[in-house]
């Protein structure tokens, strides 16, 4: 077994990024297409991609009004994959996760060989331990601009850190003031504060801020804020200074001090990511913590001003871990550019692990692994949705013999059960996707209440939504509605004077709301309800009988 899997070990190492290509490939098809778009982001961000090829290309729009939550450039993305994939369809969205992904896995790539100076051996292994990560994975397949995102934000430390390895000017510099621009158009602000941080702090612990004061960062800092302002000045000339204001003061700076959702300690990350970076966060129990010194504290130092790559990626992870707890809103998938260098890092560590530790680790993995499998039927029994899952026999099943499989390869070079994890994470992803996932739609998706009130709509119906997360029905309702619009308000009184306006309407509302306002809405009689995620829904109905 050990030299067979040597033998494709050594294949896939020669071309590290084409192996991780097909790998992504692979787990692609297992997920592809058997689900609905989720809530929330992916039907929010798909009727805002509808609405962008509807003619609002700059400032993105959601249910008939302006959406200041993000930028254009990820929706500009997803329509050149519109061009082959029929525009606004779920194959686009869910190509564009899996192509986003694709571009951070080379950034990552690019990241170990050039920046680290990792091994090809060591650069795969960072690529699997990103492919074996259960939350990784998942993201791999939901349409959202935080994969691409990430992508664009290593490629910028790559540029950055390659181009102040000297003194001279160099145009890499630039590169990357003009990637974080890119990066800041795809998601926000984050795309440029993390790499200029992560190069800065570098630069600081080397002793070279002068390094700063070159011409090519000046010239790098105005392309950046061409960039931006170019999309800033565009956005205000169409929609006036409150879509900006919007932005400047409630997405950026009430996120950042005063967050009205989100709002965390400062403590969460160290909470939540060592969950989701599991099974590789095992990897702190077996390092060698005795060899962190006061003696080798001062050798560090001592040696600063000669320090690489890998001193980089500790600077770029330690100090965007500390800004990301620093802001008020804090959501995991915000950390995720902290991903890359901590797989890169795991990734030179285990390749240098001693035999001993090495089958340690494994060892704790497999039984991870196995617990991990265990809580799958539990999972079924447990879960809190009044739904049939599928496939969790199989899942069950496949999970357990990948901890059977990196339990009986622990002894093994210390890759090698890296790859056997790799390959059993995808092999489990073929039940997931294509039973497990399609039976969860009715919990996850707001598609069936959608056509069920674009039904009603159809027959006469106004729609509403009531106190419901903005614009998560219009996607679903574009087919019964034009444009898929309908009325959203959490004020009680419009809803009222919507009611009296509208003797026919079908109003969705949370079920808690509905139960709390029957008697002041006394002529709203229920005919559907739907679970969705963490809470079940109400479309209720006022008027004629409509659709049965």
């Amino acid at each position: 077994m050990m030299n067979v899997l040597r033998f494709f070990w050594e294949l896939a190492r020669s071309r590290p990024f084409l192996f991780l290509a097909l790998l992504l490939a692979v787990q692609t098809f297992a997920m592809f297409g058997g689900r609905a778009l989720w809530f929330s982001d992916e039907v929010r961000y798909a009727a805002a991609f509808a609405n962008l090829l509807d003619g609002h290309w700059l400032v993105l729009y959601l249910n008939g009004s302006m959406y200041p939550d993000k930028p254009p450039v990820y929706f500009w993305f997803l329509w050149l994959i519109g061009q082959f994939t029929g525009g606004a369809t779920p194959t686009t969205f869910f190509i564009g996760a899996a192509a986003s992904t694709l571009a951070a896995l080379f950034a990552v790539c690019l990241l170990a060989r050039r920046v680290a100076e990792a091994s090809k051996d060591a650069t795969l292994l960072a690529g699997l331990i990103l492919l074996s990560t259960f939350y990784f994975v998942g993201l791999a397949q939901y349409s959202r601009m935080d994969v691409l995102f990430t992508a664009f934000i290593l490629a910028a430390q790559v540029a950055l850190y390659l181009g102040v390895k000297e003194n001279a000017r160099s145009f890499l510099v630039v590169l990357g003031f003009v990637l974080m621009g890119v990066a800041a158009l795809i998601k926000g602000p984050f795309g440029v504060g993390l790499p200029l941080l992560a190069i800065l702090v570098f630069l600081a612990w080397q002793g070279r801020l002068r390094r700063l004061f070159r011409l090519d960062f000046g010239f790098g800092l105005f392309l950046l804020v061409a960039i931006v302002g170019a999309w800033a000045v565009g956005a205000h000339l169409s929609e006036g200074p409150a879509y900006l204001d919007n932005i400047l003061n409630k997405q950026i700076y009430q996120r950042a001090v005063r967050s009205w959702h989100h709002d965390h300690p400062w403590w969460h990350y160290l909470a939540t990511l060592p969950l989701v970076w599991l099974p590789w966060t095992l990897i702190l129990l077996v390092l060698p913590w005795r060899r962190f010194s006061v003696e080798k504290l001062v050798d560090l130092w001592a040696t600063r001003r000669e320090a690489g790559g890998k001193a980089f990626l500790w600077c770029a992870f330690l100090s965007q871990f500390v800004l990301l707890s620093a802001v008020h809103t804090k959501i995991v998938i915000y950390a995720l550019p902290l991903f890359a260098p901590a797989a890169i890092l795991v990734a030179m560590a285990i390749m240098d692990m001693p035999e001993e530790k090495s089958r340690r680790f494994w060892g704790l993995t497999a039984v991870v692994m196995g617990l991990i499998a265990l809580a799958v039927p539990v999972f079924e029994v447990a879960s809190p949705w009044p739904i049939p899952v599928g496939g969790t026999g199989l899942a069950f099943l496949c999970l357990a013999a990948t901890a059977g499989a990196v339990w009986l390869a622990r002894g093994m070079d210390s890759q090698l059960p890296a790859f056997v994890l790799a390959l059993g994470v995808t092999l489990t992803l073929f039940p997931v996707g294509r039973l497990t996932i399609p039976t969860l739609d009715p919990a996850m998706s707001p598609k069936a209440q959608a056509e069920t009130m674009g039904m009603y709509a159809s027959a006469g119906f106004a729609p509403a939504a009531f106190n419901v997360y903005p614009g998560i029905y219009q996607y679903y309702l574009r087919p019964f509605t034009p444009q898929g619009l309908y009325m959203e308000t959490k004020d009680e009184a419009v809803l009222e004077q919507f009611l009296a306006d509208n003797p026919k309407a079908a109003v969705v509302l949370r079920t808690r709301d509905f139960e709390r306002l029957r008697e002041r809405f006394a002529t709203l009689r229920p005919v559907q309800e739907q679970w969705i995620v963490d809470r079940p829904y109400v479309l209720a109905i006022q008027g004629g009988e409509g659709p049965p």
